[in-house]
């Protein structure tokens, strides 16, 4: 009896010292509380006993990347104890006092809440420029740009170190219409004695309304890389070479700060002006390419607006003419480029003019009214008066004229002569003569009717018939040319990466039923899985479109390896969300 209660009493205080089945306790542990914006927070969120599953959702005020996880066990006077830490990298979101609230973790159906912690994160301006290894900036043209009047959004990228893994996301262009320069600028310059890359995205931009808009922070994500330092081998190995050393990257969050425009609104246009609804500096010509010619004959008048401003929006101006002339429109054509100072380009209008009426004319000038920013008001481009001399044409039109026989004064009877038969012989019997009855008042109605119910058949069989425009197949088309475009021999680099990147945005607009031109990895993962497509897919195509936009943004030459390999990732990607 005594040695049961011995046994008893043993194996109780073996159980005593065993791990617990709970957690004997959840806590959250950073690395530092007080960091400058663009800055990284070590997040460790350890477990003692059983591991659980930590829920970061709550996380608001910053950008969360997991980073693993690891467990220790420690036995100290017999007794054992496990932990695990799961590890996170936080980056903050905005400056001011932050939060990191508690956060629920689930252990073996249980919930437990860590403490919460607050962070403080100051403006990164507030330390000097060149001592700053990597920084942004952005700036606007114009600040206070009327409605209409195309500006440029620059973001500059400077870097004192290497980087890699660069994620740019511009700034929401809401209120605006936005267009990207695809000739991106990179270049040297030295800031107190201390030299940086500097690169620079340009995006031309239209204010819409007018009214006080915000262009919300443009961001830029990217790793710093930094070498270990690891004593040198004093004998030269050669893995001593820094292709051979291990490299941290150090991941960091850089926000510019965001911008605010007044867009004023264009004033009134003066009384009697015929406003074109361009905005900017623009030309106008007029030009005939035959100055005589015949009634009914043609001649074509082309007329040409060019300039810097919305271009696009440009319209033919008002062409007046005797009503002794007809006017055949053709479509217009343009050719038109985004460049630094905005959208530069021309837009031609031909018509096809036909005089009826032989005689001398004159085609009044025409006349173009436009709002100049840099003047503060309207300006009118006139072009010169053309003369036109029209003969007569050649061809007779309409009945011949009758010339009457030249009659003998004498008189007399004149012989009958047989001359032809009828047409249709004499019918001199009365069977000859039949009756038609009338019809009937339905019988009318439905012959009235019938011509215009098989016109409106033929109608709707044509509508059904029809192919209506496929949104879809538009961005397919877009994204083949501009995977060949990509795919041409001795391509830069920046129309390299340009061209794969609009073919992957492409084929994902494809897919997603839509269309557009920008697109984020982040915006590209939520579109593939609402289209239906596989977690794994929808993340493998957002990761590339990461690694493209690292490669468009880093300012790092791609190797002839790196660009074939890349051009076979976007290819095998396309296919797989096709």
């Amino acid at each position: 009896m005594v040695r049961w209660i011995t046994f008893t009493l043993i194996s109780l205080a073996l159980l005593c010292s065993a791990p617990s089945a709970v957690a004997e306790a959840v806590r959250a542990i950073v690395d530092r509380t007080h960091v400058s914006a663009g800055e990284s927070i070590h997040l460790a969120v350890a477990i003692q006993g059983p591991d659980g599953d930590v829920d970061t959702s709550g996380i608001r005020d910053f950008k969360v990347l997991p980073r693993g996880s690891g467990t220790s066990i420690q036995i100290i006077n017999g007794r054992t104890t496990r932990e695990t830490r799961h590890n996170f990298m936080l980056i903050p979101l905005r400056n001011g006092r932050l939060s990191i609230p508690g956060l629920p973790v689930s252990i073996d159906g249980k919930t437990y809440h860590t403490a919460a912690i607050a962070v403080t994160v100051t403006a990164a301006s507030d330390t000097p420029q060149d001592q700053r290894e990597v920084f942004v900036q952005n700036e606007v043209s114009d600040e206070n740009p009327y409605v209409g009047q195309a500006i440029t959004y620059t973001f500059k990228l400077s870097q004192a170190v290497q980087i890699t893994n660069a994620r740019f996301q511009p700034p929401d262009f809401e209120g605006f219409e936005a267009d990207e320069i695809e000739d991106q600028q990179s270049f040297r310059s030295i800031i107190s004695g201390r030299e940086y890359l500097t690169t620079k995205v340009t995006y031309v931009v239209v204010p819409l309304s007018a009214g006080e808009h915000t262009l919300g922070p443009a961001q830029l994500q990217c790793g710093i890389v930094r070498s270990n330092n690891r004593r040198r081998d004093p004998l030269g190995s050669i893995f001593d070479d820094s292709f051979f050393r291990p490299r941290n990257v150090e991941t960091k969050l850089f926000n510019t700060e965001p911008l605010t425009l007044r867009v004023r609104p264009l004033p009134p246009a003066p009384d009697k002006v015929r406003f074109s609804g361009l905005v900017g500096n623009f030309e106008v010509s007029a030009q005939m390419d035959i100055a005589r010619l015949k009634a009914g004959d043609s001649a074509t008048l082309t007329v040409v607006v060019e300039g810097i401003g919305n271009i696009m929006d440009a319209q033919a101006p008002e062409l007046i003419l005797p009503d002794t002339f007809k006017i055949y429109d053709d479509n217009p054509a343009e050719d038109i480029s985004i460049t630094p100072a905005g959208y530069k380009g021309r837009k031609v209008f031909r018509s096809a003019v036909v005089p009826v009426m032989p005689g001398e004319f004159t085609i009044a000038p025409l006349t173009l009214t436009y709002f100049d920013p840099s003047k503060a008001r309207y300006i009118t481009r006139t072009t010169q008066a053309i003369d036109l001399m029209v003969a007569p044409s050649d061809r007779i039109d309409g009945v011949a004229a009758f010339t009457a026989p030249n009659f003998s004064l004498k008189s007399g009877k004149t012989k009958v002569e047989f001359t032809g038969r009828d047409i249709l012989p004499i019918k001199t019997e009365i069977d000859a003569i039949t009756t038609h009855h009338p019809l009937s008042a339905p019988a009318f109605s439905l012959w009235m009717v019938l011509p215009a119910i098989l016109f409106g058949g033929f109608r709707m069989a044509l509508r059904w018939g029809r192919k209506p425009a496929d949104t879809r197949e538009v961005m397919i088309k877009k994204s083949a040319l501009s995977f060949k475009r990509a795919g041409k021999p001795h391509l830069s680099e920046a129309d390299f990466v340009s061209g794969l990147y609009k073919a992957l945005a492409y084929a994902i607009f494809a897919k997603a039923g839509t269309s557009g031109e920008l697109l984020t990895y982040t915006e590209a993962g939520s579109l593939l899985e609402t289209a239906g497509v596989s977690t794994e897919t929808a993340r493998t195509a957002s990761q590339l479109l990461e690694t493209i936009e690292s490669a468009k943004y880093s300012g790092r030459p791609l190797n002839p390896e790196g660009r074939k390999q890349l051009l076979a990732d976007v290819r095998r990607v396309v296919r797989r969300i096709s």
